[in-house]
C-alpha cells in the first residue's frame, strides 16, 4: 500500500473513532475561526459511496499501528470517508499532505521519542488539515488544536504577543505529552484519541455513565457523546 493510501485510511479510521462532538467550549473566543471548510460537519455528511477500488479494499484490510475493531456500520463509514478523501476531496488531501510535508520528519521523531504509535502522525489532518495557524470556532488553536487551558497546562504560552499553540515544534511536544497522559489514563488508544478530541473529563464521565470501557461500544449510543 502506498504512503498516500495509508495516510488516508488511518485518517478515516480516526474520524470514525473520534468523539461525536467538537471540542468543548473554550475560554478565548477572540480568535477568528479559519479551519478548512472540509473539516466542518456539513462537509462530512457524505452520501452513500461508490464501490471501493481494489487498492482501497487492500488498504481497508491492512493493519494499522492503532488497533481498530469496526462493526459493519463503522466499516461502511470508513468506506464513505475513503471515497470522500480519495475521490471527491482528493485535492483536499493532497493540499493537506503538501502542507504537512515540512513537519512530518520532526513529528515522527517526537512520536518515536515518546514511544507513541507512528500512525498518530495523521491526527493533525483530522484536527486542522495540518494548518499551523488554524483557529476553531470554539477557540482551539494550531495544527494540534489545543484549547487555551490545555495548551497552558502543557506549558504553551498564550498572551497578546504570542500563541505557542501555533508553533509546530512546541505544540508537537505538548501533543505528545498530552497523548501519553491520555493513554496512561484510559489504557486504550481509541479512548485516548476520543478524549483528545472531546476532553478527558467528558470521556471519563461517558465511561462511568455507560459502564463501558470500549470506545466502539460507547459509540453505539451517540447520545452519550453529545451530552
Amino acid at each position: 500500500m502506498n504512503a498516500y493510501m495509508r495516510l488516508v485510511l488511518v485518517a478515516c479510521l480516526l474520524l470514525v473513532s473520534a468523539c461525536g462532538g467538537k471540542k468543548y467550549q473554550g475560554d478565548n473566543q477572540d480568535m477568528q475561526p479559519n479551519l478548512d471548510p472540509e473539516l466542518s460537519d456539513n462537509f462530512l455528511k457524505i452520501k452513500r459511496p461508490r464501490p471501493l477500488t481494489e487498492q482501497e479494499k487492500k488498504a481497508l484490510a491492512s493493519k494499522t499501528d492503532i488497533p481498530f475493531k469496526l462493526d459493519v456500520k463503522e466499516n461502511e463509514e470508513v468506506q464513505m470517508f475513503l471515497t470522500y478523501f480519495t475521490q471527491e476531496r482528493r485535492e483536499t488531501m493532497e493540499r493537506w499532505l503538501e502542507r504537512a510535508a515540512p513537519h512530518l520528519p520532526y513529528i515522527r521523531a517526537v512520536l518515536s521519542t515518546y514511544k507513541l504509535p507512528p500512525d498518530i502522525i495523521v491526527l493533525p489532518f483530522i484536527e486542522s488539515g495540518y494548518n499551523t495557524m488554524a483557529y476553531s470556532p470554539v477557540g482551539a488553536g494550531g495544527m494540534w488544536q489545543f484549547m487555551p487551558a490545555t495548551g497552558r497546562r502543557f506549558n504553551l504560552n498564550l498572551d497578546w504577543w504570542e500563541d505557542e499553540r501555533r508553533n509546530p515544534y512546541l505544540a508537537t511536544v505538548a501533543a505528545a505529552k498530552y497523548l501519553s497522559e491520555l493513554y496512561a489514563m484510559f489504557g486504550d488508544w481509541n479512548l485516548a484519541l476520543a478524549a483528545y478530541n472531546c476532553g478527558e473529563g467528558k470521556m471519563s464521565r461517558v465511561i462511568n455513565q455507560s459502564g463501558q470501557n470500549n470506545f466502539f461500544d460507547i459509540a453505539k449510543n451517540p447520545n452519550l457523546l453529545k451530552q
